[in-house]
């Protein structure tokens, strides 16, 4: 797995790859559950919601697909912008979406992550995909990127 954090002109973006070429029989299913969790954090990641309202809705996906208390054992990522982290979300965040803002959520199972996404206006863009790596489709235009196998 490579997880980076990359600036350019002074903003910061994040991206996690997974290349395997005889994965463990599980990471398939692993890295699923943690594309919908992504997909249930981007959902919950509107203008207003607080840092702490986001890491409920972690922790909800994460027992939905099957990975209660998987929030604990790692940072679910925050807002990104000028630093990796402006700020990360915790059950007692309380900072607030704004409306044209970027997000690098970190949910992890085991071994898998995801990509950064900007807000604006309530709308998704995802800024770090790579059109030729494998991808998730969470539904529109946002994807979480898949495990590359050689």
């Amino acid at each position: 797995m490579l997880a980076l954090c990359a600036e350019r002109d002074g903003l910061v973006v994040s991206l996690s790859r997974i290349v395997a070429s005889r994965p463990p029989a599980d990471l398939a299913e692993r890295t699923r559950a943690t594309a919908a969790v992504f997909g249930r954090i981007l959902d919950a990641t509107r203008p207003g919601a607080t840092g702490a309202a986001l890491y409920g809705a972690a922790r909800d996906a994460y027992a939905a697909v099957g990975f209660p208390g998987e929030e604990l054992k790692h940072h679910q990522g925050g807002a990104i912008g000028y630093r990796a982290r402006e700020w990360t979300a915790h059950p007692n965040s309380a900072e607030v979406v704004q409306a044209r803002q970027a997000f690098a959520w970190n949910p992890t199972i085991a071994g898998t992550k995801v990509d950064t996404a900007l807000i604006v206006d309530g709308a998704i863009e995802m800024l770090t995909t790579s059109p030729d790596w494998p991808a998730i489709e969470l539904g529109g235009t946002v994807r979480a990127s898949d495990v590359w196998l050689i």
